[in-house]
């Protein structure tokens, strides 16, 4: 196990940061999305998917 792990090294910690950098940009939408905040970044006045993304009780932008 001890040989596996110093022979690819290099590959773990590309993949551990490749995970720790999916795992912020989920955690960054979630909370925009508590915030009230569209994922997209745009108003959501003529966008079709308006009523997806946020609740029916919201004034939309």
């Amino acid at each position: 196990m001890l040989d596996f792990l110093s022979q690819n090294w290099g590959s773990i910690l590309v993949a551990l940061i490749v995970l720790g950098l999916c795992g912020l940009a989920v955690w960054r939408l979630r909370v925009q999305k508590k915030k009230g905040n569209c994922g997209c970044g745009g108003s959501c006045g003529y966008c079709p998917n308006a009523g997806t993304c946020h609740n029916k009780n919201e004034n939309k932008p």
